[in-house]
């Protein structure tokens, strides 16, 4: 059941909204573990579930959880391949794609991770603006960064692909519902709003980023030159392990820029998925990622291989190969959670989910080169 388990990442959740009922402040200070780091707004939407048994508000999250995470499959299937009847999708192709992410689902809602939530509004932001609804995509961006602000990112996508309405709604969303809770708080929000910046500093400093448990760029350099417990925010030029870090870094954001203005020359559906799909891959691989995040962000980059995997032309044996490789490694991966824990470790430590992610980022830019240059390629429109 929703309340059963660790609820590790439920605990910030949980705490917070018995913290308003009971008039305490929402952000503890120098936290020793997970503590509640999400925007006051958040926690306000979240308040009238004092009312409730503890079991039943962990039975709520495990279920919207669950309904975030179909909701992502439902609406990366609306995108990419039209209307819930369409013909166009051979069954098998998006089983390849969505078929992984059930341990995903198994471990996280039981966990109580925000990403579910996350994604499927960064989805949603994503599918209204395609259908020239900027005010309501606005909104939906802003409310995930309500939660955590990685999907600032996105806010790049819509810039470079000169679609202002969207990130100018998300912006002028965000700064009104940042302003609400003053309803509330009163004299006492800018204090507020201090802790909530101060704990989100604080909580970057508790984790050991070179842990097998991260799969982030950074976590990987880490490994490669044997830190423990690296200071965080590294800032020393004359450490190799800085320069590896944003070397690799630049390197990613610098491809997913020049995708983008690439993009911009072929206007039609395909490159625009297969662009944000990038932008998601960013948001993977770039911050302090934990392992079980990829399991969530993967599900639109890998619906989009199998898009690509339909296209006429020169895409298909590429993405249908790289497709099948990338489910079998997801399955292969997650069968290691019924080995030993010292064999997990040891694999995890070659950061796989990072190498997987980084081969959907090579993939998806390869195929869209090969379709863009193809001289019988003509602009793919969606079936929606």
């Amino acid at each position: 059941m929703g309340w059963r388990g660790k609820h590790g990442d439920f605990g910030p959740v949980l705490s917070v909204v018995n913290h308003i009922g009971a008039g305490q402040p929402l952000y503890a200070g120098n936290p020793k573990g997970p503590a509640y780091v999400y925007s006051p707004t958040f926690a306000l939407l979240l308040a009238p579930l004092d009312v409730l048994p503890d079991p039943l508000i962990r039975s709520l999250w495990y279920l919207c959880s669950w309904a975030a995470l179909i909701g992502s499959w439902m609406l990366s299937r609306r995108i990419l391949f039209g209307a819930p009847r369409s013909t166009s999708l051979p069954r098998g192709y998006w089983v390849l794609a969505i078929a992984p992410m059930w341990h995903f689902a198994y471990y996280n809602a039981l966990n109580g991770q925000t990403t579910p939530l996350m994604m499927f509004l960064v989805l949603l932001s994503y599918y209204l603006d395609q259908r020239d609804k900027p005010l309501l995509a606005g909104l939906s961006l802003a409310g995930s960064l309500l939660i955590k602000p990685f999907p600032i990112i996105f806010l790049g996508f819509y810039l470079l692909r000169r679609r202002l309405r969207t990130p100018l709604g998300a912006i002028a969303w965000l700064s009104l519902l940042l302003l609400l809770p003053i309803l509330y708080f009163r004299n006492a929000y800018d204090t507020v709003l201090k802790d909530w910046l101060s704990v989100n500093r604080q909580q970057q400093t508790i984790y050991d980023i070179s842990d097998w448990g991260h799969q982030s760029l950074s976590a990987l350099w880490y490994r490669i030159f044997d830190w423990q417990r690296p200071p965080p925010f590294l800032s020393d030029p004359s450490d190799p392990v800085f320069w590896a870090i944003w070397a690799s870094i630049a390197l990613v954001v610098l491809s997913t820029i020049l995708f983008t203005l690439r993009s911009n020359r072929h206007r039609d559906p395909a490159a625009d998925h297969a662009t944000f799909a990038l932008y998601m891959l960013c948001w993977a691989m770039l911050p302090p990622t934990s392992w079980k995040h990829y399991y969530v962000v993967l599900i639109f980059p890998l619906a989009v291989l199998a898009k690509y995997a339909l296209l006429p032309n020169t895409t298909p044996r590429l993405a249908r190969i790289s497709l099948k490789l990338l489910v079998f490694s997801f399955f292969g991966i997650t069968l290691l959670h019924i080995a030993p824990d010292d064999y997990k470790r040891q694999v995890f430590e070659y950061s796989p989910y990072l190498f997987m992610a980084l081969s959907v980022f090579a993939t998806l830019c390869t195929a869209h080169w090969l379709q863009a240059r193809s001289p019988s390629t003509t602009p793919q429109h969606d079936p929606a």
